[in-house]
């Protein structure tokens, strides 16, 4: 497991702001914030992210349906389908790919997946790594022959599986997301000692970014809002987006989810024939 240090002109904690601060995260999980330069012992991290003009917040849990992903949105209304016609397009992951790699660069540290059963979820996980949960209506029926561990929640059914906006719209998604984890008895999603990293870097250089005042925690609380694609998102001891190369491995899964969803349509089409 390596060792990063974050540096950044703000990092939000979740509960302070600190400018010019620093974050050490190690074996996944974070050792050391404060404000000032880092200790001398802690600047030789395997992994040094952030700088000047990074602000440094949390990830944060949020709810995703990949099968709408085809909208060019991370926002969670989902699609009009069965939880047979789900599952009829679980066959390959391919599918729910750029969705997720989307949600990381929004900043959504555990995308909350609306699937119909969580092994799906867990094929997810374990192909492209990172934390996730699992949202699961209580209509798609018991959950026999699952026994991994993986946080998820069963609603009464699709149309209360996520909230009616989207991240970039959320009046104060921070809030929001955290007290959805809290009522479903989940982790903090904080920057503290001792707890998981899930951290997202923003670059305050470069628009729709540049030029934004952040004075006050609030302040911060609203880069999630503002369409802003993160520089780099760890969660645990995975960075799961780097800057650049990132983007043509979101190109690569969405190339084979338009190939998937291809092969399924003439699928389709040849039953009926």
């Amino acid at each position: 497991m390596i060792d990063i240090l974050i540096q950044g002109d703000i990092v939000f904690t979740g509960t302070e702001l600190i400018r010019d601060g620093y974050v050490y995260i190690s074996d996944g999980h974070v050792r050391a914030v404060g404000p000032g330069l880092p200790p001398e012992d802690l600047t030789y991290a395997t992994l040094i992210l952030g700088g000047p003009g990074r602000a440094v917040l949390p990830a944060i849990p949020w709810p995703v349906d990949p099968l709408g992903y085809m909208r060019k949105t991370v926002e969670c209304r989902p699609l009009a389908l069965s939880c047979e016609e789900r599952r009829s397009l679980s066959g390959g992951i391919d599918l729910y790919l750029p969705a997720i790699m989307e949600a990381h660069m929004a900043g959504i540290g555990m995308p909350l997946i609306v699937a119909p059963h969580p092994s799906i979820v867990a094929r997810i996980r374990d192909a492209v790594g990172g934390e996730y949960g699992a949202l699961i209506p209580e209509e798609c029926g018991p959950l026999e022959g699952y026994s991994g561990v993986l946080p998820m929640a069963r609603p009464t059914g699709w149309d209360s599986v996520c909230p009616r906006v989207d991240l970039c719209r959320a009046r104060d998604p921070y809030t929001r997301a955290v007290e959805l984890a809290k009522s479903l008895g989940w982790r903090e999603y904080v920057i503290k000692e001792g707890v998981k990293s899930m951290i997202a870097i923003y670059n305050l250089r470069e628009p729709p970014l540049l030029g934004i005042r952040i004075s006050t925690p609030e302040d911060a609380a609203k880069l999630y809002t503002l369409g802003a694609t993160v520089e780099s998102l760890i969660a645990g001891g995975d960075i799961l987006v780097e800057v650049g190369e990132h983007l043509m491995i979101v190109e690569k899964h969405l190339n084979a989810a338009l190939k998937s969803a291809l092969h399924v349509k003439n699928g389709e089409q040849q039953d009926r024939q």
